[in-house]
């Protein structure tokens, strides 16, 4: 069976269909467009079979050009059912333009989803409405994570040309359904690559699907509240109780007790899924990072350089390697990269101490105040989403409604220490100087880097540790928060008794805790 590359998957000259996917081959790139006007330009036949679309080529940017020659071609099958016989006087490039538009136009494939981008991966697909995937959304309502936020309360961490930093920047808006059709679709390559079906490849795809479905509204933010309680994985076996779930099983083959196994990260389907998923967060996290509006930074940003160095950083999903129920990657320049900029986002993202305010405050304060009361509790949290929780809060804490963070908390500070003896000092000497709202975050000192990946080496299937004892050093050399006490405190709190309640709780359960 082939074995399907990112870059063959990008040049296929038709779309790859596997079970209701559709792969989808990558638009024309500026040079390859370009080749397309040189052909107009050097070839007088072409020429005249356009002359109705195109006087000039030079009226038009290259990319326009390949929009008006796609139209010409879909015109002409819609009048004659054929194609154009000029369409073999273009370079072969160009079939994929059809490809693409045949995949969007065939009446045969009805879409249950569009996926069009996925950069960092190479990855765009379709998901037709007729298979496994559509019934899995139905059958375990996955609809619900379409409105619950992938990054929960994180925000961005701005510096402005004048050298100002904010502690509330933009928040991010991708969701957790769009997260699990990503892994899914990688998650479906890497078996197909490695010859898994029947049972294992309809199972490790639901698996796929559905390993983020308990996530709470708000997701990480609110697993602050109780990470046991709300750990997705270990409580997956609940589905089968919260779902009608026999008919899906039986007239899919699925494996309950795989299903299970795979979600838990247990055996190889549980190590695929586990890399698929970390590609699939880090490929949509990263571009809309990259892409999200910020003001300028008076320093280079260490993660979008590394996405420009690395624009196709997410399709190692093609060096994924099974046999004999081990999992490895057989490039390790490739694996290191991908792992590197992963652990600089941890350090200058997820865990940065300019993006993590609302996170923690509303997690650790404001939602634990109301499910300790009684206004919201687990089972409540697992059934809405993000919409739904924050119109609770907005009502039980008197916020005021859709702006409610900047009327709240205007500009927030930060400051770090290496001690929780040092950093409750700073809180003391704040409180003294008439400051009513600091609150103390404490985060571990370092986080896993995936040095502990196996990859083949000379001395076969070994982890990346002892593969490159220097990549895995220097990988654990970013994996380290030299100051993990981050003291959040506002010097202008603007808000109404109800929120200085919660925070009142909140400050007398870490002092009874003490």
């Amino acid at each position: 069976m082939e074995w399907i590359t990112h870059d063959a998957l990008a040049k296929r000259t038709h779309y790859l269909r596997i079970e209701d996917l559709i792969y989808l081959p990558e638009e024309l790139d500026i040079y390859e467009a370009e080749d397309v006007v040189f052909a107009i330009k050097t070839t007088p036949e072409l020429r005249e079979c356009l002359s109705g679309s195109i006087k000039d080529v030079r009226d038009h940017h290259p990319q326009v050009i390949v929009e008006i020659v796609k139209l010409a071609c879909v015109q002409h099958m819609q009048k004659t059912g054929e194609l154009p016989g000029w369409l073999d006087l273009l370079p072969k490039a160009f079939s994929r333009v059809l490809s693409i538009e045949n995949a969007y136009q065939d009446i045969d494939l009805n879409h249950f989803a569009i996926l069009p981008q996925s950069s960092f991966a190479r990855l765009p697909y379709m998901v037709l409405d007729d298979g496994l995937v559509a019934e899995t959304v139905h059958a375990f309502k996955l609809f619900r994570l379409a409105g619950i936020a992938q990054l929960g309360f994180l925000h961005d961490a701005i510096v402005d040309e004048f050298g100002q930093t904010s502690t509330l920047g933009w928040t991010y808006s991708h969701t957790r359904y769009h997260h699990v059709l990503n892994t899914m679709a990688i998650m479906t390559l890497m078996m197909r690559n490695n010859g898994i079906d029947g049972i294992e490849f309809a199972t490790g795809r639901v698996a796929a699907l559905t390993h983020d479905v308990l996530t709470p509204a708000r997701g990480d933010t609110t697993k602050l509240l109780d990470y046991e309680a709300f750990d997705e994985d270990k409580h997956y076996p609940e589905v089968f109780e919260r779902y009608e779930l026999d008919a899906f099983i039986k007239n899919n083959g699925i494996d309950p007790d795989l299903l299970v196994r795979t979600v838990q990260g247990k055996g190889a389907l549980g190590s695929l899924l586990n890399y698929a998923d970390k590609l699939a967060y880090i490929t949509t996290d990263l571009e809309r990072y990259t892409k999200n509006p910020r003001t300028a930074l008076l320093e280079p940003d260490p993660i979008v350089i590394l996405a420009e160095k690395n624009p196709f950083l997410c399709t190692i999903w093609d060096d994924v390697r099974v046999a004999n129920h081990e999992v490895y990657f057989t490039d390790q320049q490739r694996l290191t990269a991908f792992l590197y900029t992963r652990a600089v986002m941890f350090q200058q993202f997820y865990w940065h101490p300019r993006t993590r305010f609302l996170e923690f405050v509303v997690g650790a304060v404001l939602l634990k105040y109301l499910y300790k009361t009684g206004k919201i509790n687990r089972e409540m949290l697992l059934g809405i989403d993000d919409s739904v929780l924050d119109a609770i809060m907005a009502e039980e804490l008197g916020l005021p409604g859709f702006s409610w963070t900047s009327n709240v908390f205007g500009e927030p500070c930060v400051e770090l220490f290496d001690s929780h003896a040092d950093a409750k000092a700073r809180e003391t000497e704040l409180m003294r100087q008439g400051v009513i709202f600091t609150i103390i975050e404490n985060l571990p000192r370092s986080f896993r880097v995936g040095t502990h990946i196996k990859v083949k080496s000379a001395d076969g299937i070994v982890p990346l540790t002892v593969a490159n004892p220097g990549a895995s050093k220097f990988l654990q050399s970013k994996s380290k928060l030299p100051y993990p006490y981050r003291l959040y405190y506002i010097t202008e709190l603007r808000a109404g008794d109800k929120f200085l309640t919660a925070f009142k709780a909140y400050k007398q359960e870490m002092q009874k805790s003490a």
